[in-house]
């Protein structure tokens, strides 16, 4: 009986895992512009807003890739840094045009 638990509750671990999204956001200032992020946030706040259920806030991790153009050595170089966003809220996240799950995340 308690294999059945402990395999049960593995399961059940495994099935609630964050959950990777593709963001695709309107650049402000840039009409017709978008740039991407990935999301990685909850399962069930994704799930609750998906089949139209009642959701509270959908908090996750924005990751972002920016180009930077640096002259620090007075040659032009692009620099590309990762930024790193805790968001309490996606949906105070005014400029997502569109979001997909792409995944889970271990």
């Amino acid at each position: 009986m308690m294999k059945f638990i402990q395999s049960a509750l593995s399961r059940l671990k495994r099935r609630n895992k964050p959950r990777l999204l593709l963001a695709r956001y309107e650049q402000p200032g840039r009409p017709n512009t978008t740039h991407y992020a990935l999301i990685v946030a909850s399962k069930s706040e994704i799930e609750a807003r998906m089949t139209g259920k009642e959701a509270g806030q959908m908090p996750g991790t924005k990751f972002e890739i920016k180009r930077c153009p640096s002259t620090t050595t007075g040659a032009f170089r692009e620099l590309w840094q990762v930024e790193v966003v805790e968001v309490p809220d996606f949906e105070l996240d005014t400029g997502i045009h569109s979001c997909a799950v792409i995944g889970k995340v271990q």
